[in-house]
């Protein structure tokens, strides 16, 4: 068997629907026009804004989906017939032929924020085998908050909506996260799906330059997932 190995070469973002993957091209061992080339993407299932426009990061608990494609001059080649080997860091994940994507889900014990897999496919086709690899960070769920008002400047006399946003948790929506409010130290009862304060300013000359300071906790309460944030309104 002729074995032929590919090294990774780098990597772009591919939008596919409303989600995005992250692929990584393989540059060939030879500079024939008929090379086959392998593109490697992987793309993480978790809750993250429809209006998010950059690649969902894979966090603990993240179903992953890694797959495989050839392309040779210019067109896809058909990998239904060809054998498709995955490995996962050093142990070998599944085998079959036509596999060209494989899922799992992130172990959390394992694999903290600020480590990678490190996925490798092997091809097999015609008498040939290639090769190639992407590595995968894990990191945290985050939250974010959000006001109408530019760098949180609110006049007195007025209420202030402030909005979380998380980022990255393994849940279906808003309501199976819980959040804890804390508004200019006061705590707010927890609430499923309450992702949304108020801050009322009272109209007091003597308020202005002051702040209210807002704290929120998103908690995925089943998988033990969570984030935090802070901000100060800034009163004027």
């Amino acid at each position: 068997m002729n074995i032929r190995t590919i090294i990774t070469a780098g990597g772009i973002g591919i939008a596919a629907g409303a989600a995005l993957l992250f692929a990584s091209f393989a540059a060939p061992a030879a500079h024939a026009a008929d090379a086959l080339q392998l593109v490697i993407t992987w793309e993480a299932h978790n809750f993250y804004p429809s209006n998010y426009p950059l690649k969902a990061a894979t966090t603990g608990n993240t179903p992953v989906t890694v797959s495989v494609a050839g392309v040779r001059n210019g067109q896809f080649v058909d990998f239904s017939g060809a054998d498709v080997a995955w490995w996962r860091d050093s142990s070998f994940l599944s085998k079959g032929k036509g596999m060209t994507s494989v899922r799992f889900n992130v172990e959390w014990r394992y694999k903290r924020p600020g480590t990678e897999y490190f996925m490798r496919a092997i091809v097999t086709l015609g008498g040939e085998q290639f090769e190639t690899a992407v590595n995968i960070p894990v990191e945290a769920p985050r939250v974010a908050l959000r006001t109408p008002y530019f760098q949180n400047r609110a006049t007195r006399g007025n209420t202030v909506t402030v909005t979380a946003i998380p980022y990255f948790f393994n849940v279906r929506g808003l309501d199976e996260l819980t959040f804890e409010w804390t508004i200019d130290g006061k705590k707010q009862p927890a609430a499923e799906g309450q992702n949304v304060a108020t801050v009322t300013i009272a109209d007091d000359e003597t308020l202005a330059g002051d702040y209210i300071p807002v704290y929120v906790r998103a908690t995925n309460v089943p998988l033990l997932e969570r984030a935090e944030q802070n901000i100060n309104v800034l009163i004027q």
